[in-house]
């Protein structure tokens, strides 16, 4: 029989730590090293910081033209936040927004 398993939660409230580039650095690689489907690896991540959303000390926006690949990098870099001891926010919200906005698609 299986024990319970700890809670998963979304963070809203945020310390105002700066996130350390060497943490900074392990979500980029677990996001890179992510399987997808004929090894395309196509994502691009960039790292906001300075406080753009809610007060979050970064936030991170991943870019593809493969949907699906950008939802399994997202997953595998929230697991490794959460194992680094920071909280994650998944926010499609701001992919809608993104996907308005005619100079963020046509740059892609």
């Amino acid at each position: 029989m299986c024990g319970s398993l700890p809670g998963r939660s979304s963070i809203r409230s945020y310390k105002a730590d700066k996130v350390r580039k060497k943490d900074l650095e392990k979500l980029l690689q677990m996001g890179r090293y992510t399987a997808t489907a004929k090894n395309d690896q196509h994502c691009c991540f960039i790292f906001v910081q300075n406080y753009l959303f809610r007060n979050a000390p970064v936030v991170l926006f991943i870019t593809s033209n493969w949907p699906l690949g950008t939802g399994l990098a997202a997953q595998n870099i929230e697991t490794m936040a959460v194992a680094l001891g920071m909280g994650a926010l998944y926010n499609g919200f701001l992919a809608r927004i993104a996907d308005k906005n005619v100079t963020i698609m046509y740059s892609r």
